[in-house]
């Protein structure tokens, strides 16, 4: 028996090897939600679904903006929240074209959903130094199903404030730096995959068109 169960393990651990030999000798890294990672040396993680593609929607849904704060961080007032979620909106539309271009104002089969997430903020102290941090994510996502189709996320440090609104003032430029990273994994990183698996639901696969041309035309340059 013991033999036996030796001889498994050993069957097993060359399976193993097999497959990571097969994948470029390292198995894909998988998010709690089953995206997988896309490697790029830009800065950033960006996950995608291993079989469904945003390439396949037509129409971009701008969601909600979400802000949590670490443990000693005191809250944004909400006259700040809204300005920071008006901000964000206006930031993403002029740094992700795309989300501008195809805009709708309500979900459907082929619209597809960004929600916009600041985690773990947190504010420098009156008087320290640096100029605090946060967890950017902007998360596409099935506008009816809600299931996630691409993420990306950065965490960085915030950038310099101004005398008037310091904090907000570091967040909206922070984001739209993130944003702007986006845009450069949007369009270079993540493969062009239309499928057409969304026909029978009447979608043309429009983003991925646009993301066609946008990359056609950044080559050219």
């Amino acid at each position: 028996m013991r033999l036996t169960r030796s001889l498994f393990v050993l069957f097993v651990s060359i399976g193993l090897l097999a497959v990571g030999c097969a994948t470029g000798g390292s198995a894909p890294r998988v998010d709690s939600a089953g995206l997988v990672r896309i490697a790029s040396k830009e800065p950033g993680d960006l996950f995608a679904h291993p079989s469904r593609s945003m390439d396949d929607y037509d129409d971009i849904l701008l969601g909600d903006v979400t802000v949590t704060y670490s443990p000693r961080q005191a809250p944004l007032s909400e006259l700040d929240t809204q300005r920071l979620r008006m901000s964000a909106y206006e930031v993403v539309t002029t740094q992700i074209p795309a989300a501008g271009q195809l805009s709708v104002s309500k979900p459907g089969p082929c619209t597809v959903k960004l929600e916009v997430q600041i985690a773990n903020l947190e504010f420098p102290e009156e008087g320290a130094r640096g100029t605090g941090s946060a967890t950017m994510t902007m998360l596409f996502k099935d506008s009816l199903s809600g299931d996630p189709l691409v993420r990306y996320s950065q965490h960085r440090d915030l950038a310099l404030g101004s005398a008037q609104d310091p904090n907000l003032k570091r967040l909206q430029s922070t984001l739209e730096i993130v944003a702007v990273d986006m845009r450069s994994h949007f369009r270079h990183a993540l493969p062009l995959n239309a499928t057409g698996a969304r026909k029978d639901n009447g979608c043309k696969g429009v983003i991925g068109a646009v993301r066609k041309q946008a990359r056609e035309a950044a080559a050219r340059k």
